[in-house]
C-alpha cells in the first residue's frame, strides 16, 4: 500500500512539475524577448 501511494504521489509530482514548467516557460520566454 505504501509503495503504491508513494509511486502515485511521485507520478503526480512529475506531472505537476512538467505542467508548471510548461506554463512558466512560455511567459518567461515571452518576457525575456520583450526585455531584450
Amino acid at each position: 500500500m505504501k509503495s503504491v501511494g508513494v509511486s502515485s504521489v511521485a507520478s503526480q509530482a512529475k506531472a505537476i512539475t512538467s505542467v508548471l514548467n510548461t506554463v512558466s516557460m512560455a511567459p518567461s520566454t515571452m518576457s525575456s524577448k520583450q526585455i531584450s
